[in-house]
């Protein structure tokens, strides 16, 4: 990843970080840039690149697709991959919460004008 896959981003734009069972071809914006790192499953890692993304940009807010029904089963409600989400955020001073976002509302914020690149990873965990 190079700094000029980010250029294009500022206050209010947004970065997604999808794992390997998301649909960024038809789900992004058609002028933010794609970069595909899912090479092998279950490498490069949502949590990989959300560290090396923390790295050089300050982040303002985080959601997440929110499973709901179909992630049934979650001892706490939620997957175990949105602690290690915060931890890594939290080591970078972010000061809120994930915020949760329902599974479509989810794919049209991906497909606004605002989302300036789309990161594709081999995540394989929800």
């Amino acid at each position: 990843m190079s700094g000029s896959n980010f250029a294009g981003a500022g206050h209010g734009s947004t970065v997604l970080i999808a794992d390997g069972n998301y649909p960024a071809s038809t789900a992004h914006n058609p002028s933010g840039k794609i970069v595909y790192l899912n090479l092998c499953p279950g490498t490069v890692t949502c949590t990989d690149v959300l560290k090396a993304v923390a790295s050089v940009l300050a982040i303002e807010a985080a959601g997440v697709m929110d499973p709901g029904e179909q992630g049934g089963g979650y001892e706490r409600g939620y997957p175990s991959i949105w602690d290690e989400f915060m931890g890594i955020l939290k080591e970078k001073q972010f000061p809120g919460k994930l915020r949760k976002i329902e599974r479509f509302s989810f794919y049209e914020e991906a497909m606004k004008h605002t989302n300036a690149l789309t990161i594709v990873t081999g995540e394989k965990r929800t």
